[in-house]
């Protein structure tokens, strides 16, 4: 057979369905690596960068850990609310509060590390994943907290976010990077999903008639901020994958292993400069062009409308389909179990799509109808829940666990920012 007929072969093969978020793959692979540990087969560094994988972090706390389960654009549904009540009630063994994170994941806490396999079995069952939410991985991939019903967007963000998170799942390159990668798409220039500090950051644009994205890449904060370049002016929606491959390549073959602290994207801008790192790009990308490519779905673009920024928004919005999104405020991120079941009814009641999960550690009620929209915000404020009438006319604090759960934690910065 010709290269070009392979070629073609291969092409036809490729399906484009997504890889499922959960998989029972993921309970068996989990249980026998636990009872490698246990039995003394595996040692505690071999099974330290196994459970990370997994979503699994020690706490501050001996004998604990804390869970991160993946929410692919912040996108959760009324079941899911359900299932993350139920798991929370059964696994944490205070008896605390679920957590929204600024990478829109939720976050159990005091699971005994007996339990986890029991737990990641749970997440299974409910649909759900804490695979790859930790470790050297593609991480959650973000998107604006409104796509998909935001009047300004061309294209919903947390649709590209949720396809490119569960194409990479499970994939062997990148069980095993050099460091996290981190990953975020924006439907419109307004730039919600923050693209200046991700490794890889999408803001779906119009250009010359036509519609796609602009690439940036290679930012992040920690102790060595750095706000991402431009690595593209437009690219075509099938090319995204590849974009996303390119990148990933050039870390795994450049990127530092020795020292963790210096292993980012960023730093290989910094070790080689703009135009270089852009040149290692090019070549990469052009390179992994010429193979067969996995088939794309096109995207549902529409027209933006004119509306205000949806920077930070509060209270009730107006989505582009004539219904209505309700951003409430949970104090730091923070819900019990028994508020998480209260919501799933509430929103049940009323009609909802569901939740998103914001990087403020807010949630946004989408798909109500305008009749639905008082009960709603009422049903959301007798749960415990802030809904603002006006801009910051509530308190909204982001705070991480602190030294509350966190092994590195130096403050209690939940605490200070209740207060």
């Amino acid at each position: 057979m010709s290269a070009t007929s392979t070629a073609q072969a291969l092409s036809r093969d490729w399906s484009t369905k997504a890889e499922p978020l959960a998989n029972s793959s993921d309970v068996s692979e989990y249980s026998e690596a636990y009872a490698n540990f246990v039995s003394g087969a595996w040692d505690d560094e071999r099974w330290t960068a196994f459970r990370l994988r997994f979503g699994i972090y020690g706490q501050l706390q001996p004998g604990v850990q804390m869970v991160r389960v993946k929410v692919p654009g912040g996108i959760s549904s009324i079941d899911e609310l359900r299932a993350m009540a139920r798991i929370n009630r059964e696994f944490n063994r205070v008896g605390g509060e679920i957590h929204v994170t600024t990478r829109q994941d939720y976050q159990l806490y005091h699971v005994p590390l007996e339990r986890t396999p029991d737990l990641v079995s749970a997440l299974q069952d409910a649909g759900m994943t804490s695979r790859e939410a930790c470790g050297n991985t593609l991480r959650n991939m973000n998107s604006c907290h409104l796509a998909g019903v935001c009047p300004r967007e061309h294209v919903d963000a947390g649709e590209v976010a949720s396809r490119l998170s569960r194409s990479w799942l499970r994939q062997p390159l990148v069980q095993h990077m050099p460091r996290k990668f981190k990953i975020s798409v924006s439907g419109c220039a307004t730039d919600c999903a923050a693209s200046g500090i991700h490794d890889l950051g999408l803001i779906a644009v119009e250009k010359d008639g036509k519609q796609g994205f602009e690439v940036h890449g290679a930012g992040g904060t920690g102790g060595q901020p750095i706000s991402a370049i431009k690595i593209m002016d437009f690219a075509e929606e099938a090319e995204i994958p590849t974009i996303l491959e390119t990148l990933i390549r050039l870390h795994q073959r450049y990127s530092n292993r020795v020292n963790r602290n210096a292993a980012r994207i960023k730093f290989l801008v910094k070790r080689f400069g703009e135009d270089k790192f852009r040149a290692l790009f090019d070549e990469e990308y052009a390179r992994l062009r010429a193979l067969p490519q996995r088939p794309w779905e096109a995207l549902d673009w529409r027209t933006p409308q004119d509306a205000p920024e949806p920077m930070t928004p509060g209270g009730v919005i107006d989505q582009y389909d004539g219904k209505s999104a309700v951003v409430f405020c949970p104090p730091l991120g923070l819900l019990t179990s028994d508020q998480t079941d209260a919501l799933a009814e509430l929103l049940e009641k009323h009609g909802a799509d569901g939740v998103r999960l914001t990087r403020e550690q807010n949630m946004v009620v989408t798909g109500l109808d305008a009749g639905d929209v008082a009960a709603v915000v009422s049903g959301l404020r007798e749960i415990g829940f802030p809904v603002e009438e006006t801009p910051g006319d509530i308190s909204d604090v982001v705070s991480c666990p602190g030294t509350t759960t966190c092994r590195i934690g130096i403050t209690n910065s939940q605490s200070f920012g209740l207060e």
